[in-house]
């Protein structure tokens, strides 16, 4: 499968959702980024040129959307407590690299995405449910 039939299976799942939380994990060079910047391309945002280079960005498209890059940070209550959550009120879609899941607001759907290389040098995608 590639990554645009990823993604379209990705946004089918959170096409009835106002709002929702991915964690996007993997090795490095597996393709976290990119798989962000593909979400944020088919929902009509622009992502930004190094999504390292701020912890948090909003990302206006159909959706609001929050991508956090947390690899050379980690995830600790004062980010999320100043800097996340404020973004979370309204209809938005989160996208959390490097992080490790966890439950961040009730009622919010949140997904867990680990993306691996096969043997054979492919990325294979694993999506499951944190509810």
């Amino acid at each position: 499968m590639n990554l645009n039939e990823v993604v379209k299976k990705l946004l089918k799942v959170i096409d009835n959702k106002d709002r929702s939380i991915f964690f996007i994990n993997g090795p490095m060079g597996v393709g976290k980024t990119r798989l962000s910047r593909t979400i944020v391309n088919q929902l009509n945002g622009h992502f930004p040129n190094s999504a390292s280079y701020s912890l948090i960005n909003v990302i206006k498209g159909t959706k609001s959307i929050i991508h956090g890059d947390f690899y050379r940070q980690r995830l600790d209550s004062e980010i999320l407590d100043c800097e996340l959550l404020p973004y979370l009120s309204n209809d938005f879609l989160l996208l959390l690299e490097w992080c490790e899941p966890f439950k961040i607001v009730n009622g919010v759907p949140h997904y867990s995405v680990t993306i691996s290389f096969t043997e054979q040098g492919y990325r294979s995608y694993s999506i499951c449910s944190l509810d």
